[in-house]
């Protein structure tokens, strides 16, 4: 099953990497992964799916660094995977799959926002859903805004302005 998880997730990296997403279908990652319709649905509900999941450890990362946990040595090559695939990086960001990104990484923040509550922060001031919503889509923004080089900075001071913008923005929610 892992095996088939693995051919998977890799005949869809190389199809991202060499065609537009919203060019991509599940026959084609079929085909790329030598495996069936049904084998293919017992993983994973549809293309944006296989997306979602591909990135949950990256927005893992991104979402811890709002209360403390990500170290610089998560973050940093986590941005650097970001850099060096920042074509595909930047498609994903920009069309039509940053809804399912922004979606996974405002429940990730919520996640963590729940677990500063229960770490003995004060009740919120606002709802944590709105606080993660909020907070994700600025992470989103400001990842976008680098991979475009719309903003130019190193990857430590993304890192700088990723930690110290969302742990500020999630201490507010609790004062």
């Amino acid at each position: 099953m892992r095996r088939t998880r693995k051919a998977l997730f890799d005949a869809f990296f190389e199809l991202v990497l060499t065609k537009p997403y919203d060019t991509i279908r599940v026959v084609d990652i079929l085909a790329a992964a030598d495996v069936g319709r049904s084998t293919f649905y017992q993983h994973f509900s549809n293309k944006d799916d296989i997306l979602v999941q591909s990135l949950d450890g990256l927005m893992s990362i991104l979402a811890d660094s709002i209360d403390g946990v990500a170290h610089r040595e998560q973050l940093r090559p986590a941005l650097e995977h970001f850099w060096e695939n920042r074509r595909f990086a930047c498609q994903l960001l920009a069309g039509p799959p940053r809804a399912q990104i922004a979606e996974l990484l405002v429940q990730l923040v919520e996640e963590r926002l729940r677990n500063l509550r229960l770490r003995g922060r004060a009740s919120p001031r606002l709802s944590l859903q709105l606080a993660a919503i909020s907070l994700a889509h600025g992470q989103l923004a400001l990842l976008h805004s680098w991979l475009t080089e719309e903003h130019r900075c190193g990857v430590d001071e993304l890192v700088d302005a990723l930690c110290l913008t969302s742990q500020r923005a999630a201490k507010a929610v609790f004062t």
